[in-house]
């Protein structure tokens, strides 16, 4: 017996019913948000760190080298360990904490002992722990979020979803970037 065909209007309507879930929905909405946010963070760093903070490209290679081992680390024990959870709390758990240890770089403006380079590759690491949490659980939301057969489309749609963000945050860091120069 061969498989039943669905016609390609037929396929479509599916994903836009997927879509216009409200799981879906607001996964698609927090992740915008939240890459056109934090991604701002992450443009300006490397110019506000060498004005403000004398950064060496050492101190730079060296938290760029540990921020990406850290986040491997971190979606293996994630997948080892995290299957079992609820990806609503772990989300709201992994944005909200992401937003708060982004809070740590308030005591660089009050405290003369964290402007150092060294305070900055400690606190990137926090903050890529944060961001780890909502990764993975991304990965994980898309199945739950969509019917059988749409993973895959579901996943396009809620990446370039996530990477619409970016244009967001490089206009906001064009506007605040002159200010390094």
């Amino acid at each position: 017996t061969k498989p039943v065909r669905k016609s390609i209007c037929r396929q479509f309507r599916e994903f836009y019913d997927v879509l216009h879930q409200p799981a879906a929905a607001r996964f698609g909405l927090a992740s915008f948000l939240l890459a056109s946010i934090s991604l701002v963070v992450n443009n300006a760093g490397p110019n506000s760190y060498a004005k403000w903070f004398e950064m060496s490209a050492l101190q730079n290679g060296i938290d760029n080298v540990t921020s990406n081992l850290l986040m491997a680390l971190c979606i293996y024990y994630f997948r080892r360990n995290w299957l079992g959870i609820s990806w609503r709390k772990g989300y709201a758990l992994g944005t909200l904490l992401m937003q708060l240890l982004s809070l740590v770089y308030i005591v660089t403006v009050y405290c003369d002992w964290a402007r150092n380079g060294w305070w900055i590759v400690f606190v990137d690491q926090d903050s890529e722990l944060a961001y780890s949490i909502t990764y993975f659980l991304g990965i994980v939301i898309i199945p739950e979020v969509t019917t059988p057969g749409l993973e895959g489309i579901t996943y396009g749609a809620m990446t370039t979803l996530h990477n619409c963000g970016n244009a967001v945050s490089n206009v906001i860091s064009n506007n605040l970037l002159p200010i390094y120069n």
